[in-house]
Order: structure tokens, then sequence, then C-alpha cells
């Protein structure tokens, strides 16, 4: 296993993701999913092309990676078998409990937690669908009325960049 290892750095350390460098794990507690290129690219291929027509229903419906691909595919899989465990009151819509499950795509070197991979997953769209990081910055930005975390902004740019890079890797 040693020679195996690699370290892994949490997207949201300083805020949502303090918390699993305190937790006692058990050998054999899973402490991410991870998310190979082909799972990432197939989500992004079911969310269709976003064009700027239609990012912002996309954005709050099949781009909306959270609701329609890791908490369909994810939670319940975790040993309770039951997606609302992990349910909160939202405000405006459903919201799960972010740090309960980490994932971590490809190889990259970073975990991050439910509302984080959505976000990274959603940069990696909009990088595929055409559009430049500072169209996904200023979207996302007016999607959170211009107070989007840090957190955010870093999953939303390892999205792009990895999509780009992975996009590199195929030609």
């Amino acid at each position: 296993m040693e020679e195996t290892s690699q370290v892994l750095h949490l997207n949201d350390i300083e805020n949502l993701d303090s918390d699993i460098s305190t937790r006692n794990f058990e050998d054999g507690d899973r402490v991410f999913f991870n998310i190979s290129n082909d799972e990432l690219a197939s989500a992004i291929d079911a969310a269709g092309e976003g064009t700027w027509l239609n990012v912002a229903s996309k954005s709050h419906g099949e781009a909306d990676f959270v609701m329609s691909h890791l908490v369909p595919n994810y939670f319940g899989k975790d040993g309770t078998g039951d997606e609302h465990v992990y349910l909160e009151d939202g405000t405006l819509r459903t919201h799960y409990v972010e740090n309960q499950h980490y994932f971590k795509f490809g190889d990259d070197f970073r975990l991050f937690n439910l509302y984080d991979a959505g976000n990274f997953m959603w940069g990696a769209w909009m990088n595929d669908s055409g559009f430049s990081p500072s169209a996904a910055k200023i979207g996302s930005e007016l999607n959170e009325l211009f107070m989007d975390a840090d957190a955010d902004q870093r999953a939303i740019k390892a999205g792009e960049m990895y999509n780009q890079n992975t996009q590199k890797e195929k030609q």
C-alpha cells in the first residue's frame, strides 16, 4: 500500500472540510468515491451542451451535477442504504450535508465535498461547452449574487483545467 499511496488535498480545508482531519477512521472506511474520466465525460454528455441561451436553465437542471449525478449515484451506497439520512433543511430546495461524502476525479490530487464536487463537474461542463474561464466565473458569481466562496471558485477552476487537460490527452 505504501508504494501506491499519494498525498490528497482537501479543496475547502479552511471551512467545511476541516472536520475530516479529526475524524477517527477505521481500517476499511471509505474516505472518498473516485470518479473516473469516463464517468465524468458521461455525466457531462448527459447534461448536454451549454449555450448562452440555455446555460442558466441547465445549471439548475441537467448540469446541476449534485442533484443530477452525485446524489443519485453515490448517496445510499455508503452502508446506510438511504440517501435521505444526509438531508438537512434547505432554504429554497433540498440540501444535503455537504461534508459526509468526498469525491476524487481521476488522477487529480484533491478531494472535494459534495457541493464542491458539483462545482468541479460544472466547471468541466462549462469548459467542454466552450465557455471561457471568465464566463464561468461571472456565471457562478451571478448565481450566488457575487458571494461565491473561494473554495467554490477553486473547484470550478479545477474542473475547467481538468477537463481541458483530459481533452488534450485524448488528442
